[in-house]
């Protein structure tokens, strides 16, 4: 892991929102208020082919901006892996990232978190198929790729990599009493 490299593009189901929750220093940018244009409807299920969209016109450069604003106040920020929608914008403003992937074997347990958290069919069955072409998109453009295991998340990876992860209440009792919320 380059921990000089704060943007991590992983893959779906690897716990990116997970870490982001638990702990201060980590922000998950999640993709879809920035490139479709929502309406208030929940993101996790339009998540999938088959759920009409309308494309946020402000695309890409909200994204952008967004992720450089969040970039100053984190450590460490995710991103989704879609090497069309996403990483080729960052490639174009010259924005560097490291990609988190599963190993191959890792899939059917990926899926399977994916069925879990609400995700449509549609989805969750193509994460195969996405896997196959993210991994080439990654290899073809030399990014350094970071392939966790079956039953590891990132918050394990880090965890190993001696990554400072600072938990909400460790931040709230560094503020001073009149900053605590």
């Amino acid at each position: 892991m380059n921990k000089n490299i704060q943007i991590i593009a992983a893959f779906q189901g690897m716990g990116k929102t997970k870490i982001a929750e638990k702990y201060s220093n980590i922000c998950d940018l999640e993709i879809l208020p920035y490139y479709y244009d929502l309406n208030d409807r929940e993101r996790e299920h339009l998540k999938g082919p088959s759920v009409q969209k309308r494309l946020n016109p402000n695309w890409p450069g909200n994204y952008v901006s967004a992720l450089k604003q969040k970039c100053t106040q984190y450590d460490y920020v995710f991103v989704g892996p879609h090497p069309v929608r996403l990483l080729k914008f960052l490639d174009e403003a010259g924005i560097k990232y490291q990609c988190f992937m599963p190993e191959h074997d890792a899939l059917p347990e990926l899926k399977q978190r994916l069925v879990q958290r609400g995700n449509p069919k549609e989805f969750c069955d193509g994460i195969w198929e996405h896997w196959v072409n993210f991994m080439a998109a990654y290899q073809k453009n030399g990014n350094e790729i970071t392939l966790l295991k079956k039953g590891q998340t990132i918050e394990d990876y880090f965890k190993l990599q001696g990554v400072v992860l600072e938990t909400k209440s460790q931040k709230q009792q560094q503020r001073p009493p009149d900053q605590q919320y």
